[in-house]
């Protein structure tokens, strides 16, 4: 939008500041992830910018494998158990492209790993694309900061402060999670493809009984072909998040199903392998 002669980006911002609760992210954990992010793109990019120089080839393997070590080896800075650190994230899937194309000895894998997390500058050179949220996180987190701050001395609060509320008071005080670990031994959350980061930390919270050595008694039922409310900041990847969680968790799969006819399953199996291809 435009204010007289100022652009203004109004509804990005009202989105980032309600993404970032959503997340459960103060403004200090915000600025520690961005500078973990910046070290990890800072720490790869040099390399895979001046190996793309060339159109993809098996050549390039061992810089990538090397990429990937390197992220590997990096620092990873003190953040909540729900938040994964790119860093985690791009040194898995580096990873799992020098697997795959060693194993098909093609280069499809790599274009494809080229395409989806990189991009041309205005130079001609491939840089990562987080680099442009980068940019907007850092300008929104002043922001950000200011609209907490405000908020809170004006004693306010908004949807999202009742969920971000909660997770900062139990991580902040521990008689507090503490009373709520021993009122909820058992817990079990449904249809846990559509949480969020900030309810996911909820349920690290209430579970994280390493102190009082007792093992967490905990049930997620969820499904990762159906997450339908990521307009409200859910996460698919908080089922994986989960398994790397709670280590010796049995999972459950189930394949019956009593609801749809044969033909509505065969339909919607097709659409779901075309949408992982």
């Amino acid at each position: 939008g435009k204010l007289g002669d100022t652009y203004t980006h109004l509804d990005d911002t009202y989105r980032v500041i309600s993404e970032l609760k959503q997340a459960g992210l103060t403004s200090d954990e915000l600025l520690r992830i961005l500078e973990s992010n910046d070290e990890c793109l800072d720490t790869v990019e040099p390399l895979l910018s001046k190996v793309f120089v060339d159109k993809p080839h098996v050549k390039m393997l061992p810089t990538i494998a090397d990429a990937a070590q390197r992220v590997a080896a990096l620092h990873r800075p003190e953040l909540p158990k729900a938040i994964t650190p790119l860093a985690n994230a791009l040194a898995l899937s580096l990873a799992h492209l020098f697997d795959e194309a060693t194993e098909l000895g093609k280069t499809t894998p790599i274009t494809a790993w080229r395409n989806e997390w990189m991009e041309k500058n205005e130079l001609g050179v491939f840089v990562f694309k987080a680099r442009k949220r980068q940019l907007k996180l850092r300008a929104a987190a002043p922001i950000y900061f200011a609209y907490l701050s405000r908020m809170e001395r004006a004693g306010l609060y908004d949807y999202d402060d009742m969920i971000l509320n909660v997770v900062h008071g139990m991580e902040t005080h521990a008689d507090l999670r503490f009373n709520l670990q021993e009122q909820y031994h058992y817990i079990m959350v449904d249809e846990f493809q559509d949480t969020n980061l900030a309810q996911l930390r909820i349920v690290f919270d209430l579970t994280d009984t390493e102190e009082l050595d007792v093992k967490p008694n905990i049930m997620a039922v969820g499904d990762d072909d159906q997450a339908i409310y990521s307009f409200q900041g859910a996460d698919v990847n908080n089922i994986h998040r989960f398994r790397e969680q709670y280590t010796g968790h049995r999972s459950i799969v189930l394949t019956d199903n009593y609801r749809s006819t044969p033909q509505i399953l065969e339909t919607s199996r097709n659409l779901i392998t075309q949408g992982q291809g």
